[in-house]
């Protein structure tokens, strides 16, 4: 099967600029249901808790001191890093826009091995909440599925260093930690994160090969009524337990990502 465009531009924009999925494919998400958020952050290191808009906190617990934690707080990121072994304390996160206050217990532990990334999911915040809490004054960008497709691809590799456009914010997933978006038992696809812009919403999938063969993935098998789809850094996984079992599946639809996955409209490839 020929590239298309889009595989073709990103092949080019991207090359050798960001991580690969084995650097930045553990994050994690929560769904908040109301129930306040374990986050344990091994001592002596920094971990990142990641929200759909911008946040602020209030510390008012005088046991959550500076000797303990440090905590930097950039545009809807909180960068917490513990100093010390401590017991969990509350941390309130404030959601901008809305009148939602999200519970985080943190914590530092020397015996914590995860430090990865936890992105929180709020189900009851709104597209249009999510587009008010935008930092301002920041260059647009347009939104076409190329645009929006090397967006997330750049977003994945180092955020803190990838320009965020001021039109694009991030977007409910409304879905599951695990989906069904490729017909195949044995390929895991665990949505990450979807952000959204103009009339389109680009969603990052990491695809998790646990079978024992090598496998070619085929965008023609994905599931859902989705505008263009691209993997990326391969669309080749090598047996699970291999330096390269995982890849990205990059996903732009016309609406949120979990009405485009559960559509009855079958995924067809586009030239874009």
């Amino acid at each position: 099967m020929k590239k298309t465009l889009m595989a073709l531009c990103l092949t080019a924009v991207m090359a050798n600029s960001y991580a690969t999925p084995t650097e930045s494919i553990n994050d994690q998400h929560v769904l908040w249901n109301k129930t306040p958020i374990q986050f344990v952050i091994p001592s002596g290191k920094q971990r990142m808790i990641s929200f759909p808009v911008r946040v602020s906190i209030d510390n008012t617990n005088p046991n959550l001191t500076t000797d303990k934690v440090a905590i930097l707080n950039n545009n809807g990121t909180l960068y917490i890093t513990a100093k010390e072994d401590f017991s969990p304390l509350l941390l309130p996160v404030h959601l901008s826009g809305t009148d939602q206050t999200i519970l985080v217990y943190i914590s530092g532990s020397s015996k914590a091995q995860d430090n990865a990334p936890l992105d929180v999911v709020v189900p009851d915040v709104t597209p249009d909440q999510y587009k008010s809490s935008a930092v301002k004054s920041k260059p647009t960008m347009d939104t076409n599925a190329i645009s929006m497709t090397r967006f997330a691809i750049q977003q994945l590799g180092n955020p803190r260093l990838a320009e965020h456009p001021e039109n694009i914010y991030r977007s409910p997933m409304a879905t599951h930690k695990n989906v069904n978006i490729y017909p195949l038992s044995y390929v895991k696809a665990y949505p990450k994160v979807s952000w959204g812009g103009g009339s389109l919403t680009v969603t990052a999938v990491l695809l998790d090969n646990i079978s024992n063969q090598k496998i070619i993935l085929d965008p023609r098998m994905i599931i859902g009524n989705f505008v263009s789809a691209s993997f990326y850094p391969s669309n080749v996984l090598a047996p699970t337990g291999g330096d390269h079992n995982q890849t990205w599946l990059i996903v732009t639809s016309n609406n949120e990502f979990g009405s485009a996955l559960n559509s009855l409209n079958p995924y067809v490839r586009r030239q874009v």
